[in-house]
């Protein structure tokens, strides 16, 4: 395995481990305040996670559900391939289906499931359709994947926005039941507390969490939109039967300059 590889491996555990390690930071700098227990307030972190999420529901549609969970399918199944390495993959694709038969070509598809639009468009060759009608199958499955991302990840950022708003909620009905318990100052303790961890949750969940998390889904949407534009210029060499040296150069082109001296 090479170098590249173990860091994309690394990269996909970076951000939940960034997230983990932010909490414990705070923990650690709060601790000798307070003991832990004080920091976790049920009826606090109900406004603002249950909150967050009914707000949130509250704004979507059918096709928003659908592409968060396609988002969060995507996230399970994170790239362990590097780029460079998937090119030189692609590649050596593109000249097995030119030197192979529809019989040995089809025995290897199941193999390639890690190029979805590759996948597709080689299956609709198999299947008889005109190579302009699987280059366009092609680009419509590309786009469609890409506002699959932009849905999903604008559902996240809308979570992001809610949650400081749904901390500020908590903290108003905390300043309402101090308010309300003037008379008896045993009370006012849980009431301060509800309106100062409210703020607290709502801001941790939106800038450490759900913002982040956008932000990693939007990383993810250009990656696979890198990988995607790829797979489609694969298949327009198999369609055009060109040799490897001619479609190396041109993924190449698409590549990042800093890769494309790993795949030369």
């Amino acid at each position: 395995m090479t170098l590249s590889n173990n860091l994309l491996r690394f990269g996909n555990w970076l951000a939940p481990l960034a997230v983990l390690a932010t909490g414990l930071i705070l923990y650690i700098a709060i601790r000798p305040l307070t003991t832990g227990q004080a920091l976790l307030n049920w009826p606090g972190l109900a406004i603002v996670v249950v909150g967050t999420v009914t707000v949130t529901l509250s704004t979507m549609v059918a096709s928003d559900v659908q592409a968060l969970w396609a988002g969060a399918r995507a996230l399970l199944r994170l790239p362990t391939l590097a780029v460079t390495d998937e090119v030189k993959k692609l590649v050596k694709i593109a000249d097995f289906c030119r030197r192979s038969n529809v019989h040995q070509i089809e025995k290897k598809l199941d193999q390639w499931d890690d190029f979805p639009a590759l996948h597709h468009g080689i299956t609709m060759l198999l299947d008889g359709k005109q190579p302009s009608d699987v280059l366009h199958a092609a680009d419509q499955f590309r786009a469609s994947d890409d506002r699959w991302w932009h849905l999903a990840i604008g559902v996240v950022r809308r979570a992001s926005e809610t949650a400081p708003a749904m901390g500020l909620l908590g903290t108003l009905i905390g300043l309402v039941g101090m308010l309300g318990q003037l008379s008896n100052p045993a009370e006012i303790g849980p009431a301060m507390a509800l309106a100062l961890l409210t703020t607290f949750y709502g801001a941790f969940l939106a800038y450490c969490v759900l913002s982040p998390l956008a932000d990693r889904l939007d990383r993810y949407r250009r990656l696979n939109r890198e990988r995607a534009n790829l797979e489609v210029t694969t298949l327009n060499s198999i369609l055009k039967n060109e040799n490897s040296q001619h479609l190396r150069t041109a993924l190449i082109a698409v590549l990042q300059p800093n890769e494309r001296k790993a795949v030369k």
